[in-house]
């Protein structure tokens, strides 16, 4: 079993989760597909990549985000707000917006197949200790699993991030 196959199992708890988000998110729904606006500042940061092969980063409209993994809600000069969500096309996306208190606005964007490549190559660690409240039990177990398979890897990378989050989840716990 891969490291996707492995991890985020939906439930329906995930459901009842993803609909209190998309409620809560309203109010900076804006934000998610702001970098995308025709009419941005030119002085606007705008950072979008795709992290697996073949996956678009087409612009999108709000009205194609079909489901909500993950947001946190950020502030003037940090931290930024987030949101890891599903387009009506099987994208996911990583958002990250942040706005400095001189008015420079910045987006981060990642595209990606699944989710579980943007918990683990789009966010942060400082995104996963925020974002780590939101998990389910059954979520945190499965990450379990799927930090087990990076450490047996062999890559390099992922060995050193799984040590990162093993890491950051012992002291969340604490």
């Amino acid at each position: 079993m891969g490291i996707a196959a492995a991890i985020w199992l939906p439930t329906d708890t995930i459901l009842h989760h993803h609909t209190r988000r998309m409620n809560r998110l309203a109010h900076f729904a804006g934000m998610l597909a702001g970098g995308f606006a025709p009419d941005l500042p030119r002085d606007a940061n705008v950072d979008i990549h795709a992290l697996d092969p073949g996956v678009s980063t087409e612009p999108f409209e709000v009205e194609q985000i079909v489901e909500v993994a993950w947001f946190a809600e950020g502030r003037g000069d940090g931290p930024a707000s987030l949101a890891v969500a599903r387009l009506a096309d099987g994208r996911w996306i990583y958002v990250s917006h942040l706005v400095e208190i001189t008015g420079d606005l910045y987006w981060t964007y990642r595209f990606a197949a699944t989710r579980e490549r943007l918990w683990f190559w789009a966010c942060t660690d400082d995104d996963r200790a925020r974002l780590s409240a939101q998990l389910t039990r059954d979520e945190l177990d499965a990450e379990l699993v799927a930090l087990d398979a990076m450490l047996d890897s062999g890559d390099g990378s992922a060995v050193a991030l799984a040590e990162r989050r093993m890491l950051q989840r012992a002291t969340l716990r604490a």
